[in-house]
C-alpha cells in the first residue's frame, strides 16, 4: 500500500476506506472466529476492530507495516473483549455456557467439542487465551505471536505454558475434550 492510500484513509475517502475494510476485514474476521468461535457478537468485535484501526491510523508512517499493526489492533480488541466478558461473568450478568448455535459441521461429535472448547478457552484470563490460540490454532511461530502481543518472547513463552497447563487441567475434566485432544495427537483414549 501506497503513501496516497494512507493519506486517503486518514482524510477518510470512501474509496480509501471501502479498500481497507475489503482488505483487512477477512483477516480481522478468521482471527475473532479462531479467539471467540461460534459468537453471537462476532461482527459487532469485527467492526470494533477495523474502527480501532482507523481511529488509530494517524499513527502509522511506513505504509509496509499496515497488516501487522491490524494484527495488533485485533488483538488489542479481543483481549479487552475477553477481559469484559470475564468481568460479566464474575459479576453474573452473562452465563458462561449460554452461546448461539451455529452449526458449521456434520460431525455432532465434534460441534459439541467445539462448544465445550471455546467454553473452555472464555475460562482463561485473556493473555493466556490470547497465547493459546495464537500459537495452537494460528500455529504461528514463537517470535511472531511475541510480536503480535507486543511481548517479549521470554513474556510470551511463560503466559503460553500457563496457558498448556491450564488447558490440560481443564480439558482433564471434560470427557468430550479430552477424547478429541487424545486423537489429534495420534492416540487412543
Amino acid at each position: 500500500m501506497c503513501a496516497p492510500y494512507i493519506d486517503g484513509l486518514r482524510t477518510r475517502e470512501p474509496r480509501a476506506l471501502a479498500e481497507f475494510f475489503d482488505s483487512y476485514a477477512p483477516i480481522v474476521n478468521r482471527l475473532v472466529w479462531q479467539f471467540l468461535g461460534p459468537d453471537e457478537d462476532h461482527d459487532d468485535v469485527v467492526q470494533q476492530v477495523l474502527m480501532n484501526a482507523l481511529r488509530w491510523l494517524h499513527k502509522i508512517r511506513d505504509p509496509g507495516a499496515i497488516p501487522a499493526w491490524v494484527t495488533t489492533v485485533t488483538l488489542n480488541t479481543i483481549r479487552t473483549e475477553l477481559r469484559r466478558r470475564r468481568a460479566r461473568r464474575w459479576l453474573r450478568f452473562v452465563d458462561p455456557n449460554d452461546s448461539p448455535e451455529q452449526e458449521h459441521h456434520d460431525d455432532h461429535g465434534a460441534r459439541a467439542a467445539l462448544r465445550r472448547a471455546y467454553t473452555l478457552l472464555a475460562k482463561l484470563p485473556a493473555d493466556e487465551h490470547l497465547a493459546f490460540v495464537l500459537r495452537h490454532l494460528e500455529d504461528q511461530p514463537l517470535d511472531t505471536c511475541a510480536a503480535a502481543c507486543g511481548w517479549s518472547l521470554a513474556t510470551f513463552k511463560r503466559k503460553l505454558k500457563a496457558a498448556d497447563e491450564r488447558v490440560a487441567r481443564l480439558a482433564a475434566n471434560e470427557p468430550l475434550l479430552a477424547e478429541y485432544l487424545l486423537n489429534a495427537q495420534g492416540r487412543e483414549p
